[in-house]
C-alpha cells in the first residue's frame, strides 16, 4: 500500500502540526512579588505625600495665624474706640499717639524745671537723668493699659475746643510761639548750642549716676550702663537762677521781674523752634550718657509743647470770658486768722457725775472772767499768757496759736475746736472775746491778723471753679462717651449710717519737747545731755 503523501505547505515546508504550532507557555513566577512591592512603594510614597501636604498645611495655618494676628493688632486694635466726644472718637491708635505726646511733654517739663533750678543740687536733682527712663516707656507705649488720666485730658481737651470755637475763643500758632519764647527764652535762647556728651559733661548739671537712678525710679527696672569717664558733679547747660525754697514748696519756674517785649509772629516762631530743638538736644544728651537712641522726635516735642501751651492759654481765655474782672466782687471776709488765747483748763474726768462737771467749770469761769477783766484794763494779753495759760502748747509764746482756717486747721499741724474757730473768726483785730467753753474749759480769745485773699487769688479761685463746672455742662451737651463705659459702683445699702471721721482737736499748738543741753558728769570727761528742769 502505497504511503499517503505528507502534507506540505506550498514551500515545502512541513505544515506545523498541532503540537508545533501552540506557542510555548511563558511563565513568571516574580509576577505577584513584584506587584506586591509596587503597591508597598506606592502606599510609601502616598504616605509621604499626606505627610508634606499635612506638614504644609500646618504651617500653612500658622502662617496665616501669625499674619493674621499681625494685622489684628497692627490695623484693626488701632481703630478700636476707646472715647467719644460727640462725632469725633479718639481711637487706640489715636490713645498710643496722645500717651506718646505726654510722655514728650514730661520729659519738655523736667528738663525746662531742670535748666531754671541747675544751680540748686537739692532741686535740680528731682529732675535730672529722666529722660532714658520715660524714653523706654515711650517704646513700650503699645504694650501698658490704658489709663484713665489720659483719656479724661484728651476729652477735657475736645470739649475746650469746641466750646471756645462756640464763643469765638480761639489760639494761634503765632500766639504759642510767642508764649513759649517769653517764658522760656529767658534760660534756652542765650544759651551758646551743645553738640556733644563731651560738652554736657563740662557744662551741665546732669550726671551720669542721676541719670541711671532716675532711670530705676521711672521704670523699675536697671537696664542702662553709664558711659565712662562722666564728671560726677557739673554745672548748669544754661545760665541759672538761684533758687531756694523751703521743702515745703513745690518748684515753680522763676519768673523776670521785667516783661520782655513780645517778638512778632515770624521772629517767635524762629525764636521757639530754637528753644525747642534746645531742649530736644538736652533729651538727647541725657540719652548719649546710657547709650540709649531717642524714642522721640525733634516733631514729637514741638507737637507736645504747642499742645501744652495751646491747652493753658485756652483754659485761660475761656475762664477770662467766664468770669470777667470787672463783674467779679471782692469777698472781704478773711480765708485765714491768726489768734492768741489764754487757757482756763477743766479737767473733768468721765467718772463724774453732771453736775461736779458743770461745777468745775463754773469755777473756771470765774477765773477766766477775772483775767478778761483784767485784759480789758490794760493788762499785756502775752504776759497773762505766759503766767496763767494752762495751755503749755501756747504760753511761752504769749498764747499764739500761730494762722488757722475756717475748718481749724492750723499751719503748725494742730486742729482746732470749732468752738475757738467760730469765735476767732467773729473777732475783729485786737478784740477780747468772752469766755469761750470747750471740752478742755475756757478760752479767752483775741486776733492778731486777719488774712483776706487777695483780688488776683479770689479771681483765679473763682475761674477755675467757674471752668470746671462749664466743662462739666459741656460734658452732657456734647454726649462724652467711653469704652467700655465705666461701670458704676453701687453702694451696699446699709441701714447703719456711716461714722463721721472727726479730726483729733488740741487746745493749742503742739507742746514744745524739752530742750537738751549737755552736762558734764563729775569725774568724767563724757558729756551727758541731760533735759532742763520743767
Amino acid at each position: 500500500m502505497a504511503d499517503s503523501p505528507k502534507n506540505t505547505s506550498s514551500g515545502g515546508r512541513k505544515a506545523p502540526t498541532k503540537a508545533t504550532s501552540r506557542k510555548p507557555q511563558t511563565t513568571r513566577p516574580e509576577a505577584p512579588t513584584q506587584r506586591r512591592t509596587l503597591s508597598k512603594h506606592q502606599r510609601e510614597e502616598r504616605q509621604q505625600r499626606l505627610i508634606i501636604t499635612a506638614t504644609a498645611s500646618v504651617l500653612g495655618v500658622a502662617a496665616l495665624l501669625v499674619i493674621g494676628t499681625l494685622i489684628y493688632f497692627q490695623f484693626i486694635v488701632p481703630t478700636f474706640a476707646v472715647a467719644r466726644v460727640g462725632d469725633t472718637t479718639l481711637s487706640q491708635g489715636d490713645y498710643w499717639e496722645e500717651r506718646r505726646l505726654a510722655y514728650a511733654n514730661e520729659i519738655a517739663q523736667n528738663l525746662q524745671l531742670l535748666a531754671f533750678f541747675g544751680g540748686d543740687q537739692q532741686i535740680s536733682g528731682q529732675f535730672a537723668g529722666r529722660s532714658p527712663g520715660i524714653d523706654q516707656l515711650v517704646r513700650d507705649v503699645r504694650k501698658s493699659d490704658i489709663e484713665d488720666r489720659i483719656v479724661d485730658e484728651w476729652i477735657d481737651r475736645q470739649i475746650i475746643a469746641r466750646g471756645a470755637a462756640e464763643l469765638g475763643v480761639q489760639v494761634t500758632d503765632a500766639e504759642v510761639d510767642q508764649q513759649i519764647v517769653a517764658e522760656l527764652g529767658m534760660v534756652f535762647l542765650p544759651s551758646p548750642p551743645v553738640t556733644s556728651t563731651e560738652e554736657l559733661t563740662a557744662t551741665s548739671g546732669i550726671s551720669a549716676t542721676a541719670v541711671v537712678e532716675n532711670v530705676e525710679a521711672v521704670t523699675g527696672t536697671e537696664t542702662l550702663t553709664p558711659t565712662a569717664e562722666v564728671a560726677p558733679e557739673l554745672e548748669a547747660l544754661t545760665p541759672t537762677v538761684e533758687l531756694t525754697p523751703t521743702a515745703a514748696e513745690t518748684p515753680t519756674p522763676p519768673t523776670t521781674s521785667t516783661a520782655a517785649p513780645t517778638p512778632e509772629p515770624a521772629v517767635a516762631a524762629d525764636q521757639a523752634e530754637q528753644i525747642i530743638e534746645a531742649i530736644y538736644l538736652r533729651y538727647k544728651l541725657e540719652l548719649d550718657q546710657v547709650n540709649q537712641s531717642p524714642a522721640l522726635s525733634q516733631e514729637d516735642l514741638r507737637l507736645a509743647m504747642a499742645q501744652d501751651y495751646r491747652d493753658r492759654a485756652l483754659r485761660e481765655r475761656l475762664q477770662e470770658q467766664l468770669v470777667p474782672e470787672a463783674e467779679f466782687t471782692l469777698d472781704t471776709e478773711p480765708d485765714r486768722v491768726q489768734a492768741s488765747h489764754i487757757l482756763i483748763a477743766v479737767d473733768a474726768s468721765e467718772d463724774i457725775s453732771g453736775d461736779e462737771r458743770e461745777a468745775l467749770y463754773d469755777e473756771a469761769k470765774r477765773e477766766a472772767e477775772e483775767i478778761r477783766q483784767e485784759l480789758l484794763d490794760g493788762a499785756d494779753f502775752a504776759e497773762l499768757a505766759a503766767e496763767r495759760s494752762n495751755d503749755p502748747g501756747s504760753a511761752e509764746g504769749g498764747g499764739d496759736l500761730g494762722y488757722f482756717d475756717v475748718d481749724g486747721r492750723a499751719s503748725n499741724g494742730s486742729v482746732y475746736v470749732p468752738e475757738v474757730v467760730a469765735a476767732a473768726f467773729a473777732l475783729e483785730s485786737d478784740e477780747i472775746s468772752e469766755p469761750v467753753r470747750t471740752q478742755f474749759g475756757w478760752h479767752i480769745i483775741t486776733v492778731t491778723d486777719r488774712e483776706t485773699a487777695s483780688l488776683e487769688d479770689q479771681l483765679r479761685e473763682a475761674r477755675s471753679e467757674a471752668l470746671d463746672s462749664w466743662i462739666g455742662e459741656k460734658r452732657v451737651e456734647f454726649v462724652v462717651q467711653r469704652f467700655p463705659e465705666p461701670t458704676a459702683t453701687v453702694a451696699a445699702p446699709t441701714t447703719v449710717p456711716l461714722p463721721t471721721e472727726v479730726p483729733t482737736y488740741l487746745p493749742g499748738p503742739p507742746t514744745p519737747l524739752p530742750t537738751v543741753t549737755p552736762t558734764a558728769t563729775i569725774g568724767s570727761d563724757v558729756l551727758t545731755p541731760e533735759p532742763d528742769a520743767p
